[in-house]
């Protein structure tokens, strides 16, 4: 604008000048004034230029404004759909959430009644393994038990066999010897017997008198023998030579089997057997007792014997089966009494 005034002021004093310069001056003058004019078109081209431009970048400017309003609203648009899908996410979260806590507790319960019934199971199983762990050891123990008895059994048998042979050969040697005794009492010189016809009643008499006497001697003799081999026997019992008892004991039967005290001896053996622990064969001696000698006071005594041999075996239900028939037999005996409270004891 500076530019402008100087021009308009040389301008106004231009005719002033002129009366006083001279035309080279003039033609100075006016070719300045020319490029002034071409400098001031030059420039205004130029300002107009940078004018368009400016004019072109505001407009620019404006439509980037107005994008950028139009971003902003969209944007805000989205940012409201966004609070608003937020709000609804939100909602559908709390819904999720909620409904994944009561699957989750739902799951829960479930998991809990699983394992109660899982520890129920294992319980279950340990006991199933133990019965099964403890009726395995039963059965072991039965078999071993039955081996016992059957290896016991035929023992028994065995040494049964063995002294019914023996008691076989005793029987063979009796008889031999009595047959030996016959045949010496027939080979012995016979006695001659005076004649009674041509005796007198007096001599007969004391010959009679003197037969007598010599057999009584001979029972009484007899008797004395076996007593004192039964004697020899309880004694070795009762300082504990059950052994050497039972062979004493055994003897007497083989000598004297209808004596006196056989049924006695017969107790014993068992009882010897008995005291060795060897109860089987204990109870095979007691039960030749009450076979052989039933109306005898050993009877029940070999009965209550027996039955506490076989609960020593471990067989309870045989020995009350023995007891009642003791009481069934033998209802007034003194062994009576003990066999009720080995019954009562059995139950």
């Amino acid at each position: 604008m500076s530019k402008i005034i100087k021009l308009a002021i040389i301008l106004l004093v231009l005719p002033l000048l002129t009366q006083c310069v001279s035309t080279q001056d003039l033609n100075t003058v006016d070719l300045k004034i020319r490029n002034l004019n071409n400098q001031l078109r030059t420039t205004g081209r130029g300002r107009a230029a940078r004018l368009d431009e400016i004019l072109r970048q505001q407009a620019a400017m404006s439509n980037r404004l107005d994008q950028l309003n139009t971003q902003m609203l969209q944007v805000k648009g989205q940012l409201e759909a966004g609070s608003h899908n937020d709000m609804v996410i939100q909602g559908r979260s709390k819904e999720l959430k909620k409904d994944l806590n009561q699957k989750f507790n739902d799951l829960a319960e479930q998991i809990a009644l699983l394992t109660d019934q899982l520890n129920q199971s294992n319980e279950r199983l340990a006991q199933a393994q133990e019965e099964t762990k403890k009726a395995a050891q039963d059965a072991l123990d039965a078999n071993r038990q039955a081996l016992g008895a059957q290896a016991k059994a035929e023992k028994a048998a065995a040494v049964a066999a063995v002294a019914e042979r023996r008691a076989a050969a005793a029987e063979s040697k009796v008889a031999e010897l009595e047959k030996q005794r016959a045949r010496a009492r027939r080979n012995a010189p016979r006695q001659i017997v005076p004649n009674h016809r041509k005796m007198s009643p007096v001599a007969a008499g004391k010959i009679k008198k003197g037969s007598r006497k010599s057999g009584v001697k001979i029972a009484l003799s007899k008797a004395a023998a076996a007593n004192k081999l039964y004697n020899k026997g309880l004694a070795l019992f009762r300082k504990g030579k059950f052994k050497e008892s039972y062979r004493t004991f055994k003897k007497y039967i083989a000598l004297y089997p209808r004596g006196r005290l056989a049924p006695n001896s017969r107790f014993w053996m068992g009882d010897c057997y008995y005291s060795q622990q060897d109860y089987e064969l204990a109870i095979l001696e007691y039960q030749k007792v009450i076979a052989d000698y039933p109306k005898n006071p050993k009877a029940p005594a070999a009965l209550l014997k027996q039955g506490l041999a076989f609960e020593k075996l471990q067989d309870k239900k045989t020995a009350a089966i023995v007891y009642k028939k003791l009481l069934a037999q033998y209802a007034g005996s003194s062994q009576a009494a003990a066999a009720k409270k080995r019954l009562a004891a059995l139950k």
